[in-house]
C-alpha cells in the first residue's frame, strides 16, 4: 500500500516539474500539481484503493 502511494507522489512532482518547465505561468503552474500530488495519495490512503492515481494520470 505505501509503495502505491510513494510511487503516486512521485508521478505527480515529475507531472508537475514537467508541467511548470514547459508553460512558466507562475504560481498558477506550481500550485496546482502540488496540490493534486498532495491531495490525492491522501484519498487513496482514505479509500484504500488504486483507481483514484490512474484517473488523475489518464485525464488531462
Amino acid at each position: 500500500m505505501r509503495l502505491i502511494v510513494v510511487s503516486g507522489v512521485f508521478v505527480f512532482l515529475l507531472m508537475g516539474a514537467m508541467h511548470v518547465l514547459s508553460s512558466q505561468q507562475g504560481e498558477d503552474a506550481v500550485a496546482l500539481p502540488l496540490e493534486v500530488g498532495i491531495r490525492v495519495p491522501v484519498e487513496i490512503l482514505r479509500d484504500g484503493e488504486m483507481p483514484a492515481i490512474q484517473e488523475v494520470i489518464v485525464s488531462p
